[in-house]
């Protein structure tokens, strides 16, 4: 095993002089190259660079200037707390002051002064620090830069002029919104780890489509801790300012400066909060300050209902649309439907959001015209077409995220996203938005989501209204049938219908035109193959529609070649796993409290038949009954002796939309009463009615049929027996000695294939030494043994009084010398349960025990016939070091990462021959590397495994002697659920399932041994939302 290990490192370095050769080889080659054409290279690669004279004015007439700080703003002195809070931070940065103050004039001019103070931690927060952006809309927006400045060691250093600057368009985060702003960007010079970093600014103007109306709030609590934070407003205005705090007992300060009222808030080391991201989208339990000009929601109506009344034209084409469509149906609903529908599909999704078109809608006639528009634009257009049929509509203001909390806020006019139409067709009220698609079904079967509080632009409204939820909701019928009547041997049918309404029916409207029958078909066929080892489609994927009714049913039809598993005892196990009730009843995860969304109305009924062989089978009815203030589900087990056949029903229902913070731990028991459901597993023993077969035949296939590893077992155990038998039975030596003496050699040696107990021993001879020779009787060698590291100190001492009655004093280490080994073996001792030392930490005790050892051999002299005796190598020496020898291979083995660890490791641990493994199998790119690592094999990281690179989640394993890989780009995960370990339960690892958008799914593991799957999944978070926030931006 050593030489390998000196091969191995003397094959390792002479690679690396090689390379090293080779590398300076390559630089003297490019050293004369570059020197033979510098002069022509230095011609067309000179290096460009931002402006560094933007503080000259050249960006004015953009709206960014350079000038001091404005008079009326007030100066928050900066301080840093006493103790830093390292464990609360994040991006490596610490906020030591957020500052925001506004000034609004008699007139209703505004500006926002803004001062921002961080401190750069780390290196990850020095790309933070040291880039500052600034977005504003040149078209009503001007910024005033007031300067950049570093405090380092104590010492203010003016960065103002030590800048590069870019003026840029702004990227708005999709391609469907364009809305004329400007990025302004400055990377500061020269910024190290610990630096503070300071900049301000003042952003003058204000949107003028909001007619001088004064509105905002600011989160006062954040994820990360922000150790101050300064809130003022300067009101010059007459009229009066409201104010409205959520979530927290402070307030503002009011007082007059002159003719203006300074309203002021100081917050010091407001306490983090983080929410998890399960929580509905609503719920925010961050304190916050709002404030607002508007008094009531009338005077927002007042402020909105004209810019839509006016671009309601009514243009030839516009007239000419209307006739044709009446020209289509005289039924009302029918017409309505074809307007709704002409603008959800013909008119596309284009928003031109230029400074007042982000709440200013386009002309109705314009809109039809260019054929595109947004929210706002379409539901003008809608009006329209709905006016011109005599149908009474008007527009909605909603917010699509927030809208359930808008009846708790502060009247204004910022407080939506998006603007519907509620219309008025037969006396019945419905909700349209005009920016969904895939909705050409029947009036009374439109899907609409529920925004929560809506705000009507019509006269004599003052007050918000909630939605109806009648429409926003999904229904699902499915029926699933298994024929498995020729038993285990043959291949079995399956059958699935499911029939989709609502929300559903149209996800799987839009999943078809996105992505194609075929592609549906192949996603569905591959996850049903992946539970049934194997299948072949027998009926192509069918589509059905019902517009009438607004549904969409999905029918499939396979042959199960294989589906049975052959298990033990002559047993064959299936499967059945549920898909539709499910994924309603996943149990969350995180612990913090939050309240939860629930998808409402929802109804999911449905059975799953399977036809069995003519058998005595035995299954037990069965009715399952879970009835809450959440949900009501109804789940049955019936079996019909006559046909052979078991029926499993469910029937789900929701009550609520939501489940509040108080209640969470309530809806959590709920889910584990019924968590069992989701799949039923089957047994059948086609042979149990067979002849018996005899006893020898049995006891001939078993060993036939014995696993070699099962064998390899047996050998070893044996080899341990008779080591242990023949220590037992070893008769007495007859030599004299003082204590036990051995070489040290084979203490080392057996210290190290005994992982260490090989000193237990030897203190169990000494101490029978010391009973016998020296008349204590009352000393019990086996427990002074089993307890050796406790032992260790008192048996040094009968040795240090061995040494005092010698003359002249053999050499034993001094006291002190003891005392720390002693203790430092009890430390080790205590805590290697907890810590991990690696698989070499059997050599301390060889360590601690080595002085001793050398002492007894003094004092017997290498030549006397017990050390001579003693030193021997007995037949069982050989017998234990060759049964412990594959144990210590291995674990050397996982040391040197030369097999799977059955751990979560870095992805820079991995042997270059594991991720060219990975790569060549296109498990992830050639360009990327693991960040964590986790294969469960006890053996090699090729049979399996599973992890994330920055772009990329994965997992492999062998199946059927080939390599399955499942892998998808974190950007199109839809979701992560996480299953942790039950330390209650046998099993030590975490699942969790990667939901890829489309449909797909598949699982990761990760150990949770010390805590290590919860790194992982913190990490795996970490990354699969970075992702998805880059390409949320892109």
């Amino acid at each position: 095993m050593f030489k390998r290990i000196w091969l191995k490192a003397a094959t390792s370095a002479a690679r690396l002089f090689i390379l090293s050769i080779t590398t300076c080889c390559l630089l003297i080659n490019f050293s004369v190259f570059s020197l033979a054409n510098a002069n022509s290279v230095s011609a067309v690669t000179e290096r460009l660079s931002l402006d560094e004279n933007w503080h000259s004015g050249t960006y004015r007439e953009q709206g960014v200037t350079y000038t001091p700080q404005p008079t009326w703003v007030q100066s928050v002195p900066v301080s840093e707390p006493d103790i830093e809070p390292t464990s609360q931070l994040a991006d490596g940065i610490f906020h030591l002051l957020l500052d925001n103050q506004y000034r609004v004039s008699e007139s209703g001019e505004q500006s926002k002064f803004n001062r921002y103070v961080i401190k750069a931690v780390s290196a990850k927060g020095l790309e933070y620090v040291s880039q500052i952006n600034v977005s504003y809309d040149p078209s009503y927006e001007r910024i005033a830069f007031h300067g950049i400045k570093v405090i380092r060691d104590g010492v203010e250093i003016d960065k103002t002029l030590d800048s590069q600057f870019s003026l840029d368009k702004s990227d708005s985060g999709s391609d469907l919104l364009y809305d004329g702003s400007l990025n302004a960007f400055w990377a500061v010079n020269d910024i190290r780890i610990g630096d503070i970093v300071e900049y301000s600014f003042t952003r003058f103007g204000q949107n003028p489509v909001f007619a001088c109306t004064f509105t905002g709030s600011r989160t006062l609590q954040w994820q990360v801790p922000i150790h101050q934070q300064f809130l003022r407003v300067l009101w010059g205005k007459s009229t009066p300012l409201y104010f409205k705090m959520h979530n927290t007992e402070q307030s503002f300060t009011e007082s007059r400066l002159g003719s203006e009222t300074d309203y002021q808030l100081l917050v010091e080391q407001q306490p983090i909060l983080a929410v998890s991201n399960d929580a509905a989208a609503w719920y925010d339990p961050y304190a916050k300050a709002q404030f607002s000009e508007s008094k009531d929601w009338q005077s927002v109506v007042d402020w909105a209902r004209p810019m839509f009344e006016r671009q309601l034209d009514e243009s030839a084409a516009l007239q000419s649309k209307v006739k044709q469509i009446a020209e289509q149906t005289d039924d009302l609903a029918q017409q309505v439907m074809l307007a709704l529908n002409f603008v959800q599909q013909d008119i596309r999704y284009l928003g031109i959001e230029l400074g007042s078109n982000s709440h200013f809608p386009a002309k109705a006639s314009d809109t039809l015209a260019k054929r595109y528009g947004d929210c706002k634009d379409k539901s003008v257009l809608l009006i329209a077409l709905l006016k011109g049929l005599g149908v009474e509509a008007s527009p909605v203001l909603v917010n699509s995220q927030t809208g359930e909390s808008l009846a708790d806020s502060l009247p204004s006019a910022k407080g939506f996203n998006h603007a519907i139409v509620k219309a008025k067709i037969n006396n019945k009220s419905y909700w349209f938005d005009p920016t969904l698609l895939y909705q050409q079904v029947a009036l009374d079967a439109v899907y609409q989501p529920n925004y929560g509080y809506a705000l009507v632009l019509k006269p004599g409204i003052d007050a918000l209204e909630k939605m109806p939820a009648e429409h926003s909701g999904s229904k699902i019928v499915f029926a699933e049938a298994y024929d498995f009547s020729d038993g285990v041997a043959k291949p079995a049918v399956f059958t699935s219908k499911v029939t989709y309404s609502g929300y559903e029916a149209r996800s799987k409207r839009a999943a078809i035109v996105e992505s194609g029958v075929q592609s549906l078909s192949e996603q569905y066929a591959k996850y049903y193959d992946k539970i049934f080892n194997g299948l072949t489609i027998n009926t192509p994927l069918a589509i059905t529609r019902d517009n009438a009714l607004g549904t969409l049913s999905i029918s499939e039809d396979y042959l199960l070649r294989a589906p049975w598993t052959e298990g033990d005892n002559e047993g064959f196990t299936i499967y059945l796993y549920e898909t539709q009730v499910s994924p309603y009843l996943s149990i969350p995860e995180s612990l913090s409290q939050r309240a939860l969304p629930l998808s409402y109305p929802l109804q999911i009924e449905g059975d799953i038949v399977v036809s069995l062989r003519d058998s005595n089978w035995s299954f037990t009815d069965e009715v399952i009954e879970e009835d809450n203030p959440f949900f009501k589900l109804i789940y049955q087990v019936a079996y019909n002796k006559k046909q052979h056949q078991l029926t499993l029903s469910y029937d789900y229902r929701t009550k609520v939309d939501r489940v509040e913070v108080e209640q969470l731990d309530g809806y959590i028991a709920a889910l584990k009463k019924v968590e069992s459901i989701d799949s039923y597993g089957i047994v059948d023993y086609p042979n149990a009615t067979s002849t018996a077969t005899t006893t020898d035949t049995l006891a001939a296939d078993s060993l036939e049929s014995a696993n070699p590893w099962v064998l390899a077992g047996i050998l070893l155990l044996l080899g341990f027996v008779y080591t242990l038998v023949s220590l037992l039975l070893e008769p007495s030596s007859g030599h004299d000695s003082q204590f036990y003496p051995v070489s040290l050699v084979k203490f080392f040696v057996l210290s190290v294939f005994s992982l260490g107990l090989y000193s237990a021993y030897w203190s169990y001879k000494n101490w029978q030494y010391i009973k016998y020779e020296k008349d204590r009787p009352d000393i019990w060698p086996v427990a002074r043994a089993v307890f050796s590291p406790f032992w260790y100190y008192p048996l040094y001492l009968w040795l240090e009084i061995d040494r005092d009655q010698r003359k002249p004093h053999p050499y034993l280490i001094p006291a002190w010398s003891a005392v720390i080994l002693f203790v430092g073996y009890l430390i080790y001792n205590g805590v290697s349960w907890e810590t991990d030392w690696g698989n070499w930490d059997y050599l301390i005790p060889f360590i601690v025990f080595a002085p001793l050892v050398m002492y007894v051999n003094k004092i017997n002299k290498q030549n006397n016939e017990a050390y001579l005796a003693n030193s021997q190598w007995h037949a069982r020496n050989w017998v234990f070091m060759a049964c412990m020898l594959p144990l210590l291979m291995y674990a050397a083995a996982q040391d040197f990462g030369l097999t799977a660890q059955d751990d979560i490791i870095k992805g820079e641990n991995l042997w270059s021959h594991d991720i060219d493994f990975m790569q060549q199998n296109k498990v992830f790119t050639e360009m990327e590397m693991p960040i964590l690592f986790y294969s469960d094999d006890w053996l090699s990281n090729r049979a399996d495994g599973n992890g994330f690179t920055p772009e990329t989640v994965f997992s492999y394993w062998v199946e059927n002697d080939e390599l399955q890989v499942a892998s998808s780009p974190l950007k199109d995960v839809a979701d992560i659920e996480v299953d942790y370990a039950d330390s209650g339960e046998e099993s030590e690892v975490t699942e969790v399932t990667i939901h890829v958008e489309g449909g797909d799914e598949f699982v990761l593991y990760a150990t949770s041994t010390d805590e290590k799957d919860k790194v992982f999944v913190k990490q795996l978070m970490q990354q699969w939302q970075s992702q998805r926030d880059d390409k949320t931006a892109l």
